[in-house]
């Protein structure tokens, strides 16, 4: 007789499982993900990225199954939390996980002051080492940020192209815009050469 594996049933996220923060991977736009817990297992396409934060659903040893809460990458897979000694993703603190409400969805807030804008929470990203050709090449991409966990817009045309939505997105994230509020459309965006490295 054959024998029928029914697929498991969606697993809502669980208000207790750990949390754990990608610290690892910046030099290569994210961490490896696999499909399965063997490192032999297929990997998946996109990684998972710097700065991310996940759900524990299963460990062992130091690989770790995971569902994608916060940042980009795969919704779900296995990763390695540690790799010769370097940590990949560590456990997020609960007291730094946990954080107050921000001040525009306090309904006491007088509706005519500026939005509280907390400073991100510190996060030990290891300095990439990047050949020079390769770090002109990565400046051509919007590739997701160290804190925030979302893509950067690269230069003037990639802010246009990414428009409204994603500086509403920005803005809502780093406290300088109140959630009820949005950029419906840009009027003008120009380079501005000066000060540190990069683009403005």
């Amino acid at each position: 007789r054959a024998r029928v594996h029914s697929p498991p049933p969606s697993r809502a996220s669980d208000p207790m499982a750990a949390t754990w923060e990608i610290v690892g991977g910046a030099d290569k736009g994210g961490i490896l993900v696999r499909e399965g817990k063997d490192l032999k297992s297929p990997a998946f396409t996109d990684r998972l990225s710097t700065g991310a934060m996940i759900e524990e659903l299963f460990k062992e040893g130091d690989r770790l199954q995971y569902r994608l809460k916060t940042g980009s990458g795969p919704k779900e897979g296995w990763i390695s939390v540690r790799i010769s000694g370097k940590d990949l993703a560590v456990p997020a603190a609960a007291a730094n996980e946990a954080e107050d409400p921000p001040a525009e969805d306090d309904p006491n807030r007088d509706p005519n002051e500026a939005p509280s804008k907390r400073p991100p929470k510190w996060r030990k990203v290891d300095p990439p080492e990047i050949p020079f050709g390769e770090i002109v090449e990565r400046a051509k991409k919007s590739l997701p940020g160290d804190y925030y966990g979302i893509k950067f817009p690269h230069d003037k045309d990639s802010i246009l192209k990414m428009g409204p939505q994603w500086l509403t997105q920005a803005f809502h994230k780093t406290g300088v815009l109140p959630t009820d509020n949005a950029v419906t459309k840009i009027l003008d965006a120009k380079e501005f050469v000066g000060g540190g490295a990069g683009l403005k």
